[in-house]
């Protein structure tokens, strides 16, 4: 009987460890470092690290900082406060484990969330997969072949 017990706590065991190994609490623990950016959220701070920006625009209230392969949204045409999300445009970021980028097949976001930890975000539009990962919210916009086109990263609550 001991033998019997002693088998099934270690199965136990050995399928808990293949579990947390197989199913992590997140996919990516720092979305921001990905696109090289430390630290505060705000105006200042994005321009240190990621330098003057290629262009600034203001449309529907909202001011927009681009740069060759991401913009920075604001909710505000001042840019104050932290920006509201980042919309990345090149395929010169990658995300992850996995490496996802623009490009990357829709099969392969899919099983990089598979995880009963990750929240699938709902009532997207039918080409877009959105998850809740590290208390960020992260948008895949697919284009007609399944592959990613725009990734858009926003601060959750």
């Amino acid at each position: 009987m001991k033998k019997i017990l002693l088998f099934l706590l270690l199965f136990i065991c050995f399928c808990g460890i293949i579990f947390a190994v197989r199913n992590p609490l997140y996919y990516n623990l720092n979305y921001w470092e990905d696109i090289k950016l430390h630290g505060s959220h705000l105006y200042s701070n994005v321009i240190t690290q990621k330098g003057d920006p290629q262009e600034i625009n203001c449309i529907n209230n909202e001011g927009i900082v681009n740069y060759a392969d991401t913009q920075f949204i604001w909710y505000n045409t001042e840019l104050q406060g932290i920006f509201s999300r980042v919309e990345i445009i090149k395929d010169t970021i990658f995300l992850g484990k996995k490496r996802l980028c623009i490009g990357s097949n829709k099969n392969d976001v899919e099983k990089a969330y598979r995880s009963i930890f990750i929240k699938r975000i709902h009532d997207l539009p039918q080409n877009s997969l959105g998850y809740i990962d590290n208390n960020v919210y992260i948008v895949y916009n697919f284009d007609n072949y399944d592959k990613v086109e725009k990734i858009i990263i926003s601060h959750g609550l």
